[in-house]
Parts: structure tokens; C-alpha cells; sequence
């Protein structure tokens, strides 16, 4: 995971915006770009790529009570413009209805996976029993 990246794409503009309020105009043309946001989801459609299928999708797991939906969204924003399907699960879900097939692809609602992105699950107390045993099949599985 890398957080703040979509909210640190922002950033630049921003502060670009102050100086010219403040009619430093020099300093603001002077501001060197920054996306941290296309290139994590670089990464992630580098992984997506390696998989080798179309049809699978990036899994965001996330935390039960999302506080930083805005920053996820950049980045999976960016992953849509690439034509890679993104869907958002929690632990819970992957516990209560992920499986791996014969070749350790991993499913879960229909859905194969190519990549796990995780939101969650930063520090042991973020995760139950059955967190950790979600977390364990995702890492048991083939995807990246």
C-alpha cells in the first residue's frame, strides 16, 4: 500500500493556486509536477499485466469503515482509464467468500483476481481471526 498518494496528486495544484493568490507568479510556474497516483497505479497495471487476463480484476481490500475513500479512488480511477476493472472488498468478504481453484487463481464473487491491493491490515490490531485467514489466502494465491 502507499497512502495519500490520489490526495498528494493535488497537492502541487494547490499550492500552485496560493502563489498565484499571493501574485508570485514566478514561484508557481516554477512547481515541478507530481502524480504519485498514476504512477502506483502504474505498478498495479504492471502486476495486472503480468497476470495475463483480461478478465480478471485488482481487489482494493479495504477497512471496515473506509476514512479515506478519496485517496483510493485517484489511484482506481487511474486503473479504469487503463480498462483494468477494480472491485473494493473487505477481509470479512474475502474470509467469507474467497476461494482458490486448482491453480491457486483467486475468486470471489465471480470475480477472478489478478491483484490485491491492500488498504488494510497495516498493523496486527487491524485484523480478526478471520482477517488473518483471509489475509492468508490471498497470499497463498497466484495473483500479484
Amino acid at each position: 500500500s502507499a497512502s495519500f498518494g490520489g490526495l498528494a496528486s493535488r497537492t502541487t495544484e494547490v499550492h500552485r493556486h496560493v502563489l498565484n493568490v499571493l501574485r508570485k507568479s514566478k514561484e508557481a510556474s516554477e512547481l515541478l509536477p507530481n502524480n504519485p497516483s498514476k504512477g502506483i497505479a502504474h505498478g498495479i497495471a504492471q502486476a495486472w499485466k503480468l497476470y495475463d487476463s483480461d478478465q480478471a480484476v485488482v481487489m482494493f481490500l479495504v477497512e471496515n469503515t473506509q476514512r479515506n475513500i478519496f485517496d483510493h479512488r485517484y489511484i482506481e480511477n487511474e486503473l479504469w482509464t487503463r480498462n483494468i476493472r477494480v472491485i473494493r472488498r473487505r477481509l470479512q468478504d474475502v474470509f467469507e467468500r474467497a476461494s482458490l481453484d486448482e491453480d491457486r487463481r483467486l475468486h470471489i464473487d465471480g470475480y477472478e483476481v489478478a491483484v490485491a491491493y491492500f488498504r488494510t491490515g497495516y498493523v496486527p490490531q487491524d485484523y480478526t481471526e478471520q482477517g488473518w485467514k483471509a489475509r492468508l489466502l490471498t497470499e497463498r494465491s497466484e495473483e500479484h
